[in-house]
């Protein structure tokens, strides 16, 4: 991953209007993908608001920008408006409903969990890549675990390998390889 493309009106963001924050964050991504560097949307901050507010001013420079991002990094707060009761990155409700459905968002959906052992739950939920887990090794173990008592499907595993290798291709790191 490369650099962080932070949208809102949350301190750190490119601008606090939805129109600068599309203007800039297409051309962050334009010289990302020109540097062939992965860059994430993100992270997608949680909220206390409404559904239409949610809408119209957090999820908009996202659903602007979907359609040309590779990654997009949930949070892992809650989106109130669409489920009270997990943090984004673990709610199926938002990640395949509103991410995936909604946004259209065809790449990568990374999450920094809470916990390493909420990532079978976020893969569930629809996440395809956990960033920096506290615990790497454990993580595997509770995946791995997890097929195996068939909690986890390979299927799910495969979308999510599927879509980090069609980044990578999109990039070009598999025609031109150095190594040093």
């Amino acid at each position: 991953l490369g650099v962080r493309c932070i949208l809102g009106v949350e301190p750190g963001a490119f601008a606090t209007d939805v129109e600068t924050t599309v203007r800039l964050g297409h051309a962050a991504l334009e010289g990302a993908s020109r540097a062939r560097v992965l860059m994430a949307l993100g992270p997608l901050p949680g909220s206390e608001a409404g559904e239409d507010e949610v809408r119209a001013g957090l999820l908009a420079p996202y659903a602007a920008l979907a359609a040309e991002t590779d990654v997009l990094q949930a949070g892992s707060a809650s989106l109130r408006a669409f489920d009270e009761h997990a943090p984004l990155c673990l709610s199926r409700r938002v990640v395949q409903g509103v991410l995936r459905g909604e946004l259209k968002m065809g790449g990568l959906i990374a999450a920094s969990l809470p916990e390493d052992a909420s990532a079978e739950a976020a893969l569930n939920a629809g996440v395809d890549l956990i960033l920096q887990p506290k615990d790497a090794l454990a993580v595997i173990d509770i995946l791995e675990a997890a097929v195996l008592a068939k909690r986890l499907t390979e299927s799910v595993l495969d979308r999510a390998l599927r879509r980090l290798l069609v980044a990578k291709e999109r990039l070009g790191l598999f025609a031109e390889r150095t190594t040093e």
